[in-house]
């Protein structure tokens, strides 16, 4: 089992299926099922910011917002990130 906190750029690849993210799915498979995969509050609000500013139609809104009901948020202010963050 691994643990992956997804930034707004690998999220930004997995919807847009660029071959970035065909790559970290192949390498890492941060969505099979005995893996932990969430995104924090901010790539949430980062991504939904980006969708307006850049007009996206509704069909890519709403694969935005399927994608992000998908995916567990963990709040800004958590200690693991924080530690992890200072380990990277």
């Amino acid at each position: 089992m691994a643990r992956y906190l997804l930034d707004s750029g690998v999220l930004l690849g997995y919807l847009r299926a660029s071959p970035f993210a065909a790559y970290i799915d192949q390498h890492f498979s941060p969505f099979a099922l005995a893996n932990i995969t969430a995104i924090s509050i901010v790539t949430q609000g980062e991504l939904r910011s980006l969708a307006l500013q850049l007009h996206w139609g509704s069909p890519k809104q709403q694969a935005l917002k399927d994608t992000l009901l998908k995916i567990p948020y963990i709040d800004i202010n958590h200690d693991a990130i924080f530690q992890k963050y200072a380990e990277n």
